[in-house]
Formats: structure tokens, sequence, C-alpha cells
């Protein structure tokens, strides 16, 4: 008996593990290659400030089978409550804010530092951005490789870490400088007395805004934050501290992309299927061109439309492109 050619056969669930081995996840890398990069234009809200393209750092954990594959590449998370029951990927993103597309991002094994994958991040930043990051991005060797770049930086500091005061500023900032800890030390002992030159230091020049944070919660309390930022945009006439103290929170942008690609396109509470660890990253390498084009997608039809990109969701977004 002849087969219809005509007929179509489902493949087998081993039959596509098989297929998708066989291709690796270099394709689905190479393929958000293509798609990743900021996208919003040049009057769109809450993506410039100043003429500087707004841009946010930071890194998440994606959760992946426990397999002996998987332990074997990620290695295993800790924390307050022991080890975490799954392997992890770690994924830092460069996302553009008000859009929330990703400039770029890097993909490696848990045990990889947060530090090390932004250094590698840095490769997409460019003098008209300026960088936003949490308390995550911390030591001199980052911001120096971010601050080489040419973009400025708007950083929260550690509570903690109280650089030295150099020069007080009419607006209750003051000039400083980011360096390695001994440099540090020099510049503080230097500061008690300032009798002689100041000493020769290798750093990164910073101006310190310290802020109060407000934020009133639905049934009215109020709770305050104190906020330790430090910018390489010195000139506080041009660039005021209250703004940028303002400007800080679309540091979230985000978190809300991480939202997005890891609860509405993945699913809540669900992990990377995948027993091998290559074919886990193709899975989430498909994630994120998936969630790029969706982003590119919104902007378009915001664009069209005379919408803020922000104001259309990533699940209509999703829903939308997917109905014929």
């Amino acid at each position: 008996m002849i087969a219809d050619r005509g007929s179509a056969t489902a493949p087998s669930a081993a039959a596509l593990r098989q297929a998708r081995r066989r291709l690796g996840s270099a394709p689905l890398s190479v393929l958000f290659d293509q798609v990743k990069g900021a996208v919003a234009a040049e009057d769109a809200a809450e993506s410039w400030w100043k003429a500087m393209r707004t841009v946010a750092w930071d890194s998440t954990g994606v959760l992946v089978t426990d397999s002996e594959a998987n332990r074997s590449y990620c290695g295993r998370a800790s924390g307050r409550n022991g080890i975490c029951g799954f392997p992890m990927i770690r994924l830092s993103a460069l996302v553009e804010c008000g859009t929330r597309a990703l400039v770029d991002a890097v993909l490696g094994p848990w045990t990889q530092a947060e530090e090390s994958q932004c250094t590698v991040l840095c490769r997409a930043l460019r003098p008209g951005m300026l960088l936003l990051a949490d308390r995550g991005s911390k030591g001199f060797a980052l911001a120096r490789s971010a601050a080489a770049t040419g973009a400025p930086l708007l950083w929260r500091m550690s509570a903690d870490l109280q650089p030295p005061v150099l020069h007080a500023l009419p607006d209750g900032t003051y000039l400083s400088m980011s360096t390695g800890t001994n440099e540090r030390d020099r510049l503080r002992r230097w500061t008690r007395h300032r009798r002689t030159a100041p000493p020769q230091i290798t750093g990164v020049a910073i101006r310190v805004i310290e802020a109060t944070v407000t934020v009133r919660a639905a049934d009215g309390t109020t709770t305050n934050t104190s906020l330790r930022l430090f910018t390489t945009l010195l000139d506080h006439h041009r660039h005021p501290a209250v703004e940028l103290a303002e400007l800080y929170h679309r540091r979230w942008q985000a978190e809300t992309a991480y939202f997005g690609l890891k609860v509405t396109l993945r699913g809540p509470d669900r992990v990377l299927r995948s027993h091998h660890t290559d074919d886990a990253l193709q899975e989430l390498f498909g994630l994120l061109v998936v969630y790029q084009s969706a982003r590119r997608i919104a902007v378009d039809a915001a664009v069209h439309a005379g919408f803020n990109p922000s104001q259309i969701s990533l699940t209509v977004t999703i829903r939308t492109a997917g109905t014929p």
C-alpha cells in the first residue's frame, strides 16, 4: 500500500528532541543577535532624558531541569533558605527603558558572577546612553569598564559604602572618585586634613547624590527609603540631583522585562524542560527571540497609533501576533 504523499504525520516527541539536539543553541543565538537592539524613536516617552537614551541592566536566574548535565554546568544557588531545588542559568540583560526591548543579553552558568556578565554587556553601551543600575553592580572594575564606553552612569550604591567627599556642591551633592579599596582609603585619609596636594589616584570621577524616597501604599501608609546614587554626570546645573533621583526609578524596567520573559512567556513557576544544557540554552535563546520580536511589534504598533510603547501589554502583543 502506497502512502498518500499529501498527508502529514506529526513527529513524535523523541524525533523532535533529536532534531533540536542536532540543531543546537548556536542558530538561536545568531537569530537573537539579529533581532536584539534598541528600538525607541527619538520622541518615545520614558526612553530618553536630556537627549540620552536611558537603559538599565540587571541579572536574574532561570530555572532548568534538575539533571546531572545541568547541575554540572550551572551549579546551584544558595540563600537564606538553603540550596535551591533546581539549577539555574544566569541571564544578564541590557534593557531599553520605556520600550523594555533587549539591547543585549548574556547567558552563562549561575556560578558566573553578575559583574562578569555585565562587563561583557559593556560591548553594547554607547556614548549616547545613560546606564541605570542597582546595588548589584558594584566594584571599581565594572564602573571603569562601563564608563570607558562613554556612556554616563547613574548607579545606586550600597548603604555601607561612603565615598570620600572631595568637593561639596551647592545642591547638596558632592564630587568623589570611584576607585579600588586602597585608593579610596588614601583619599579618605587625605580629606581629614587636606594639608598636602591630593594623592594621585586612578579612578572614575563621580558625583554622589543622597536622597530620601517616600512610597505611599494603597492603605495610605508611607515608607521612607534612603538612596545613595552616584553618577558620572558631574555638572549639577545641567543635570539636577532631583531629576536624577526621580529618573532612577526607570531601572525597574529591567525587572518588568524579566517578568515578561519568565512569567508571561515561559509561564509562572515553570522550569526549562531540557535535560541537556545546550538544549536548555536553546530554549532560553528561543524565548529571548520571541520576547524581543514581540517588543518590536509593540513599538511599531505604538508609533503607528500614537501611543506610549510602555502602555502596550506583552500578553496582548503575543496573542495578537499569534492570531491568524
